[in-house]
């Protein structure tokens, strides 16, 4: 039987809407989540929360976690309230982890913890459990309370972000479709998203200690091109590998440069041509690289147009052909209610409106629901007017 919980009073969240709860008796993540009262809207901010701490700008060297719980022991006067606030934080006890993740934290810890424990009130099985507390329920901007109540799924039907017009240091959850009442609202714990059930099984299983749940949008978004070639699948998954150490480095490179280099947009594209004799065009792993190309398009894009190169047109229908893939794609795993067609029409609308400037015979001739001024400005239209919906409801 669920029932109905109210945590943290002393640090209530930022908004809290009267359409949700946060009860017991969930079967997952140590018994609590939300549910709806009542029918919620796509587009609804059921919660909004500042961080209760966010990550350090400088780890000094240390791992992450550790740098953190040093921080909170260095706090004079809130270091016994945070713990305290923390105590309610998943999971509650050392005795709910998977005892195999116990293992693994503490030979991980090992040169640290005896350090830490010195200054640590409350003991080695404390400190095990608050570290899974920041593995387990914390978030890349942070830790948070209430968010932390939030369970995962693949497929969530809410999204936390912080809106680009919010100058504050809160987040926000939003409903991404219509939620019944009664039940459950869920968040994704992976980012990306876009991965295959197989590393989205290895992520979870070593840091949450679940694994995912069945779900029928897998087996449309895993097809290959064909299912009797047994040595596909695997390499697959070594092209996922590539697409994500890919991933990681252009983070990196955009971090310390502020740009990308000059090759990354070749071995994108040359990936994709790996991926595309094994895979179906709607493949997750073809999602995640055509977004990734897009990051890489869009300033390069920028550079065309102000000299007006002879690459403008081969990229601007590289950008709309890749745009359009994604969209075909998302249309199979997300509900069009969902923040991230927002980008999605964005980039289509951009692609579309550009090539009708630039060259729209070229435009004509490449997209055969696209031949003509007439048909392409208005789907343009129906994506700028998308864009201004969705912006409007996540507003």
């Amino acid at each position: 039987m669920r029932e109905r919980i109210s945590l943290w009073p002393s640090c209530p969240a930022l908004e809290t809407s009267t359409l949700v709860a946060a009860v017991t008796g969930i079967q997952k993540g140590g018994g609590r989540g939300y549910v709806a009262m009542k029918d919620i809207p796509a587009g609804t901010c059921v919660l909004a929360e500042h961080p209760l701490m966010t990550w350090p700008e400088d780890t000094n060297d240390l791992p992450l976690h550790v740098a953190v719980v040093k921080g909170i022991l260095a706090m004079k006067k809130k270091r016994d309230a945070v713990l305290q606030l923390l105590k309610d934080v998943h999971p509650t006890s050392l005795s709910i982890v998977p005892p195999e993740l116990v293992v693994v934290l503490k030979e991980k810890y090992s040169e640290y913890i005896p350090d830490l424990l010195v200054s640590f009130p409350d003991g080695e099985d404390e400190l095990l459990r608050l570290f899974f507390v920041l593995q387990m329920s914390a978030f890349g901007s942070g830790i948070y309370l209430h968010f932390s109540l939030f369970n995962h799924l693949c497929y969530p039907n809410c999204i936390k972000f912080k809106p680009i017009d919010d100058d504050s240091s809160a987040s926000r959850v939003y409903t991404t479709r219509l939620i019944k009442a009664g039940e459950e609202l869920t968040l994704s714990y992976l980012q990306p998203p876009e991965q295959t059930k197989k590393r989205r099984k290895e992520l979870l299983s070593s840091q949450f200690g679940f694994e995912p749940s069945n779900n029928p949008k897998d087996d449309m978004l895993e097809k290959l091109k064909d299912p009797q070639r047994e040595d596909a699948v695997g390499e697959v998954y070594i092209l996922e590998d590539r697409v994500e150490e890919l991933d990681r480095q252009m983070a990196k490179d955009y971090e310390t440069t502020g740009e990308y280099p000059d090759t990354l947009l070749s071995q994108l594209l040359e990936l994709s041509r790996e991926l595309s004799l094994l895979v179906d065009p709607r493949h997750v792993v073809l999602l995640r690289l055509n977004k990734m190309i897009l990051r890489v398009l869009h300033p390069q894009l920028e550079k065309d147009k102000g000299d007006k190169g002879s690459s403008l047109g081969k990229n601007l229908l590289l950008y709309l052909e890749t745009a359009y893939e994604i969209y075909k794609t998302q249309l199979l795993c997300i509900p069009l209610d969902h923040i991230d067609f927002a980008t999605t029409f964005g980039d289509l609308s951009l692609g579309l409106e550009s090539l009708l400037g630039w060259e729209p015979e070229l435009l004509f001739s490449s997209f055969s629901q696209w031949n003509s001024f007439e048909k392409a400005s208005k789907f343009q239209y129906f994506c700028q007017k998308s864009v201004e919906k969705l912006d409007k409801m996540y507003s």
